[in-house]
């Protein structure tokens, strides 16, 4: 149950990230950019979304899962 709960709320925030990414990068303190400009730079955040995906799945192979748990939350904490 929890781990389904932890995979909704994973999602979510995943898909907010990618959702507010084309507002934050027009902001003119951060970037400043236009909508057609910055909306490019939401196809990079999905591309590294899905190589650090493969990444993780080649690194269960070679470390157990909780140094992966940590690995991962040492990272996100950083």
């Amino acid at each position: 149950m929890l781990s389904a709960i932890a995979i909704f709320l994973y999602v979510g925030a995943e898909v907010s990230i990618g959702s507010f990414l084309i507002n934050f990068m027009g902001e003119p303190n951060i970037a400043g950019m236009v909508e057609a400009d910055a909306s490019k730079y939401v196809a990079y955040y999905w591309l590294g979304a899905m190589i650090g995906r493969f990444i993780g799945v080649a690194l269960m192979f070679m470390l157990a899962a909780n140094v992966m748990l940590m690995l991962n939350s040492a990272g996100a904490i950083i």
